[in-house]
């Protein structure tokens, strides 16, 4: 145990120093602006590549801002060709540009609009900028174009019909999605975020689409990465990673308006305004709303438990097992600010609500009816160059949300804090290194409805450290990926590896052969940890005062074990509660 926390501060270690490192050669520096040349207007997340003349290796590299600048520091004096390229855009190259040490060049380009193709640009897959089809791993991307062509009306929506992802309809607006399989009820299995911030609900770490407030036309691009990733995404994205990217305020100024209507009286309106004031400040607000008539269904536990329940003198008008609300009902809400700093820098501050006012859900313990269950979030980022640093707050308030069969409250104001750092840098005609570490902190807290007798300790913490290097051959035609991450769960006794490598090789424009490997995994969640409720408060129909409620619980970490102090085995009687009792001396185990 010992020996495996050096290795995870080794690990840390090695990967501040290489965070810290600054090149020593001579070098010079490289601004300028990349433009759309119908309108003039800058264009945001264009990708700058500096590359030497003779074997084509990308010794350098950036990203415009939201203002279409970009800032490259720290570039080796010699001769390079330098490429701009973007979605949407005819990609550029400037040959022959020649650095002097201690110099400064300005650069202004325009680039041609073009029809998107398989070069669409994902971060997903590496964490880092690059071509979909460059990535070293199996990625789909859902553009804009298709976005608009798709009524959704939550974002999972958009994600019907791609290969290796399976979708159940629960409901006129609930989904299951998941990648490579495993589906199951309140599945967190395919980890999901938006601009980087997971959205899963803190305590159930449950996908839940339609608590997601980004509305659809706010969407940039969907990056779906099948396969393991937790080597740079950490524990719980070994099915794939989903990554929602919203649309920059600076480069979709105006407002707009969607209204959809259908069977089963649905209707769903979204509206959404983005704006700019002066050159640095941009803002955006977005709302929805979302109403429909579900389909029926009868649960017969429900109709027995409900009957049961009356016979035993409860009132029809106030009791809550198996009383259905057949419609689904959601509104939220989202802005966000950006801030541009210096020539390469930025500054987004985002928050939002969705609340589910209305809507039948399935759980483990058969359906639940939400009522006014609200998901909200904070988040901070701040890019720098090739550095970003965020922060992000999510919360969940389940309302008077209860469980149909049982009719019990289920109480959820759980919290998740999290925070995450990343920087790139490159080691000269050697690699390109991506390395970070990132923090989550999980706070359930149902009073005791959920977690029960575990209420008070059921505290999740989670940091990682990761570190990838990409190296290229052959003019490129031959990449390979390495990359690495330790993770440590307080509630798991050893720390874990994340392993992955993957070999690229490019025979062609418009093909690649990889061979990758990737180890994943997943840690427990709260409810396989902590759970502790009554499923059923008299499954077998004894009568009071012989009645007997089904308990469902997590697995603690030391298993289940018999009672072995005062030399003898001990069990518990549902007739004599709060009391252990001897179990007789010839009994064995």
């Amino acid at each position: 145990m010992a020996k495996q926390y050096w290795l995870y501060w080794m690990f840390i270690g090695a990967t501040m120093v290489l965070m810290a490192s600054v090149a020593t050669a001579q070098t010079g520096s490289i601004r300028g602006t990349v433009v759309d040349a119908s309108t003039g207007a800058g264009i945001v997340g264009a990708t700058i590549r500096v590359a030497t003349l003779g074997n084509g290796r990308v010794v350098a590299g950036a990203i415009t801002n939201q203002n279409g600048r970009y800032h490259i520091d720290d570039i080796p004096a010699g001769s390079y060709s330098i490429e701009y390229s973007s979605i949407g855009f005819a990609t550029d190259r400037t040959d022959s540009v020649r650095i002097v040490d201690g110099a400064q060049i300005a650069e202004r380009i325009e680039l041609d609009e073009q029809e998107v193709g398989l070069g669409s640009v994902v971060v997903s897959a590496s964490r880092k900028t690059e071509r979909a089809l460059d990535a070293p791993a199996s990625v789909w991307v859902a553009d804009r174009r298709r976005i608009d062509q798709t009524a959704a009306i939550t974002p999972a929506d958009h994600l019907r019909g791609v290969a290796g992802v399976d979708m159940a309809q629960k409901g006129v607006m609930q989904t299951e999605v998941v990648a490579r399989g495993f589906s199951n009820v309140f599945s967190g299995s395919l980890l999901t975020l938006a601009d980087g911030r997971t959205t899963g609900v803190p305590s159930l770490r449950a996908n839940i689409p339609y608590l997601i407030p980004v509305v659809n036309d706010d969407i940039e691009r969907l990056e779906l990465v099948r396969g393991p990733g937790s080597a740079l995404f950490g524990p719980n994205a070994a099915n794939g990673v989903l990554n929602i990217v919203t649309r920059s305020p600076f480069a979709s100024q105006g407002t707009s308006l969607q209204l959809s209507a259908g069977s089963n009286e649905l209707f769903h309106g979204e509206v959404r305004h983005a704006d700019v004031i002066g050159e640095r400040f941009g803002f955006k607000i977005s709302g929805q709303y979302m109403r429909a008539l579900d389909w029926p269904f009868i649960d017969s536990v429900e109709v027995s438990e409900r009957a049961t329940a009356i016979a035993n003198g409860e009132h029809a008008d106030t009791l809550r097992i198996g009383k259905r609300d057949p419609v689904s009902e959601r509104f939220g809400g989202e802005a966000r600010m950006d801030f541009l700093v210096g020539d390469n820098g930025s500054i987004t501050l985002s928050g939002g609500f969705n609340q589910a006012a209305r809507a039948i859900d399935l759980t483990s313990l058969g359906a639940a009816q939400a009522v006014d269950w609200r998901y909200s979030y904070f988040s901070a980022r701040t890019d720098i160059g090739r550095f970003m640093l965020q922060g992000f707050f999510n919360a969940s308030d389940a309302g008077e949300t209860y469980l149909l069969r049982s009719g019990n409250r289920i109480v959820d104001r759980s919290q998740q804090i999290g925070a995450r750092a990343q920087h790139a840098s490159v080691i000269k005609d050697i690699a390109d290194l991506t390395y970070g570490a990132d923090l989550t902190l999980t706070r359930p807290n149902t009073d005791s409805t959920i977690t029960g007798r575990n209420e008070t300790n059921d505290d999740i913490n989670e940091i990682g450290a990761y570190l990838q290097s990409e190296s290229r051959f052959f003019d490129d035609r031959l990449s390979l990926v390495l990359a690495g991450r330790i993770d440590h769960h307080n509630r798991i006794e050893d720390l874990v590896f994340s392993p992955r490598a993957a070999l690229a090789y490019k025979p062609d424009v418009g093909q690649q052969v990889r061979l990758t490997y990737n180890q994943a995994y997943s840690t427990p969640t709260t409810n396989d940890l902590f759970l502790d409720l009554v499923a059923s408060s008299n499954p077998f129909g004894f009568p009071d005062p012989y009645a007997i409620g089904l308990r469902v619980s997590g697995m603690p970490l030391t298993g289940y074990q018999f009672r072995r102090d005062e030399a003898g085995l001990y069990f518990r009687s549902p007739f004599a509660r709060g009391q252990d009792i001897p179990v007789a001396a010839t009994a064995s185990l």
